[in-house]
């Protein structure tokens, strides 16, 4: 079966559109939700099957929108059953850790659905089940890999669904702020550390072209961590493209 979802992925990503045509979706589609039905969200199955559908929704574009809601409230209902159960664990109230992979996984489903449907329909999408509540969660969660993924979503957020996601901004920006600190970054995790920030700059920079002056009481402490990116050596090129970027977009808003 992991086979399977990784050949439909494959397939996927490299006949792109070609496989939105009307015969192929009533092909595909009907044994892929029976399987999304069937899998249980705390089984294992749900990372390979959560990134297939991810591949699928990118090649499939607006298309795949007939299927998008339930999938979408289903990733944001195991989003949130796992921040409950990390939170359960740090207050001594459970014993086991969930797998942060289930939260990368579905934020990185709903980062393809975002993109891949009309801004319109994906507007309604995260209008509901209090999504951006829990994106910002794990936009401060401990773990390299949820904010990688977190930060990720929030650009393509600012970029596709910016109306629905401006009311959060007095939220968001603050975390982008903190984010920016190359204090958070330690030498046993840096080459992850850097990737959240890498992603923590782009977001950045799309939130400051579509926010133009509504980003402005934050402007001075994106501003200072921006510049200290940009200062410092042996910072990776990307994350430095991304730094100068941001503050060149931040500018002209």
């Amino acid at each position: 079966m992991y086979i399977l979802y990784d050949c439909v992925q494959t397939l996927a990503d490299n006949v792109t559109s070609e496989l939105a045509k009307p015969n192929l979706v009533n092909l595909l589609m009907p044994v892929l939700m029976e399987r999304w039905n069937k899998v249980a969200d705390e089984s294992r199955e749900m990372f390979p099957l959560l990134g297939c559908l991810g591949y699928v929704a990118a090649a499939y574009g607006d298309t795949f929108s007939a299927f998008a809601e339930p999938i979408f409230q289903r990733c944001v209902k195991i989003i949130h059953d796992n921040l409950n159960a990390t939170a359960a664990v740090r207050k001594g109230q459970a014993v086991d850790e969930p797998d942060t992979d289930f939260i990368v996984t579905s934020l990185d489903l709903i980062s393809s659905i975002v993109q891949a449907i009309d801004p319109l329909k994906s507007g309604h999408l995260v209008g509901q089940l209090d999504f951006f509540k829990y994106l910002t969660l794990c936009m401060e969660e401990p773990s390299t890999d949820v904010r990688q993924s977190a930060y990720a979503l929030l650009g393509d957020c600012a970029i596709m669904v910016f109306p629905q996601l401006e009311p959060w901004l007095p939220s968001v920006a603050p975390f982008l702020a903190d984010q920016l600190d190359l204090d958070l970054i330690t030498d046993e995790d840096s080459e992850n550390g850097f990737n959240v920030l890498n992603n923590v700059c782009w977001s950045c920079g799309e939130l400051g072209a579509k926010a133009g002056a509504k980003i402005a009481p934050w402007i001075e402490a994106l501003y200072r961590g921006l510049i200290i990116i940009m200062k410092t050596e042996d910072v990776p090129e990307s994350v430095n493209e991304n730094a100068a970027m941001a503050l060149g977009r931040l500018g002209i808003g």
